[in-house]
């Protein structure tokens, strides 16, 4: 392999062959979306369509051909990235044009990228029609306010009334969140971790909220629910005997428990050794 020159500067020249193949059936790769680093690593991370699931690949210095993370969901129309919330992480934001539920109104999916990556929406926007397919088209405008927050365009496309397209400019309120990724205000933990058969995920509350406090496999599933009620200011102990739903004990491996209160959550990771 020779030297290229590009702009005064000398490179390895390029040659036509891939580094890696990423094979798989038929629309493989239709969308995709490249240029954002979902757990801020300074490696760039590859999202990819496959049928009945979107696969999320995290960069690294020797690339991993399987994937690292999946979202089960229909087929999207746009996969984008974003830092919605000014933090070091790029932000997956994810567009449907259909669902059972809402009749090709289109919706939209917004993920906050985390070291340890939640395949739980942060939140969703849909669109307001039937046939609005919103979201359809989406790009990051940069921070168009100078708030330090990037602000996203969507558009809604009706191919029922004249073609026509109205173009949004979405600015997120991110009030409040600042506190997402911080864990002193509940203390949350588990211990021990790893563990071998069970632990006890523990954390304080200032005042009452309703709490949410469920288990997932790495690639996002819910294993299991442990708490979803309201729960009173104190501290909380909560034991985990390390079974999914129906009672069946978990296989070794990293597992997520995401813990909402009000408006806030915080998402860690524990292992099981069996």
């Amino acid at each position: 392999m020779g030297l290229l020159t590009v702009d005064g500067c000398q490179t390895e020249d390029i040659n036509n062959q891939p580094d890696f193949i990423i094979t798989g059936s038929p629309h493989e790769g239709r969308y995709s979306a490249m240029n954002g680093d979902i757990n801020d690593d300074d490696y760039e991370d590859l999202i990819i369509y496959v049928p009945s699931q979107i696969n999320i690949y995290l960069g690294s210095s020797t690339f991993n051909l399987t994937y690292d993370y999946y979202i089960s969901r229909g087929k999207p129309c746009n996969l984008f990235y974003a830092n919605i919330n000014n933090d070091d992480y790029s932000d997956p934001i994810i567009s449907f044009e259909w669902d059972e539920y809402h009749d090709y109104k289109g919706k939209v999916l917004v993920y906050y990228g985390n070291s340890v990556f939640d395949t739980i929406p942060e939140f969703t926007l849909v669109g307001e029609n039937e046939f609005d397919y919103f979201g359809r088209t989406g790009y990051d405008l940069g921070d168009v306010n100078l708030d330090c927050k990037d602000d996203i365009l969507l558009a809604t496309a009706s191919n029922y009334i004249n073609n026509y397209a109205n173009i949004y400019t979405l600015e997120v309120d991110t009030s409040g969140i600042d506190n997402h990724l911080h864990n002193e205000d509940f203390m949350l933990s588990n211990y021990p971790n790893p563990f071998f058969s069970s632990t006890n995920l523990s954390f304080s509350l200032k005042h009452s909220e309703f709490v949410n406090l469920s288990v997932y496999n790495i690639q996002g599933k819910k294993i299991k629910t442990l708490i979803d009620s309201e729960m009173h200011t104190g501290y909380h102990n909560i034991f985990w005997d390390g079974n999914d739903a129906f009672g069946n004990p978990v296989p070794s491996g990293i597992y997520l428990y995401k813990f909402k209160a009000g408006n806030k959550s915080i998402t860690k990771k524990m292992v099981i050794i069996r």
